[in-house]
């Protein structure tokens, strides 16, 4: 990135690059401020079970939600919807709807419905189908994704982003991307210790 443009011009940025290179690519997001405490291997095993559930629904988003443990205000939450069937052994929902951080009551009573999951940030998509998503919901990022997308393999690659890419609009991909998609968007109940150490509040969460 020659210029900060928040996460969903940096996303779409990287899923073109990569869908350029193979365009029957995976695309995660996982971000470096994350702590993850798992055994036995369960998160490498999760995101196994999570490439082959897109393989067979290659138009699918999938997220990835974290069982709460106590009703933490410095987190987004997921809303799982009805159970969807899958032979991939993954517990997984419809994503009835995304809520950012909640005040401390309404975060006690999402933990009290056990339907609220917290919003780890990681999403996975075939980068054809998410580059079909930014064309639909965020057009004016697609439109400059194509003036860099001639240049791509060549010399001018990286001229061609330096120029364009500052003329991204600044937004965020939950915003701007998965709280727009109506369908076809599940989420993954994770249980493994997790904490997003992003801000000082949270990080005495990994003290222990």
């Amino acid at each position: 990135e020659p210029v900060l443009r928040d996460r969903g011009p940096a996303i779409a940025l990287a899923a073109l690059i990569m869908n350029h290179d193979d365009p029957t690519s995976s695309f995660m997001t996982m971000w470096s401020d994350h702590s993850i405490n798992e055994k036995n291997g369960y998160f490498k095993k999760l995101l196994n079970n999570a490439e082959l559930y897109l393989n067979a629904n290659p138009e699918a988003t999938l997220t990835i939600g974290v069982q709460p443990t106590y009703a933490h205000t410095g987190f987004g939450y997921i809303k799982k919807g009805l159970k969807t069937a899958n032979k991939y052994n993954l517990p997984l929902y419809k994503v009835s709807s995304f809520t950012e951080k909640p005040n401390k009551a309404r975060a006690e009573k999402f933990l009290k419905t056990n339907s609220y999951l917290w919003n780890s940030g990681y999403f996975i998509w075939k980068t054809d189908t998410l580059l079909k998503l930014y064309k639909e919901h965020l057009p004016e990022v697609y439109k400059i994704l194509q003036k860099i997308k001639p240049h791509l393999g060549t010399k001018n690659q990286q001229k061609a982003i330096d120029l364009w890419y500052p003329k991204m609009p600044k937004v965020e991909v939950e915003q701007g991307i998965l709280e727009k998609i109506k369908n076809n968007i599940v989420t993954i109940e994770a249980s493994f210790d997790w904490i997003d150490v992003g801000s000082w509040k949270v990080i005495k969460d990994t003290q222990t």
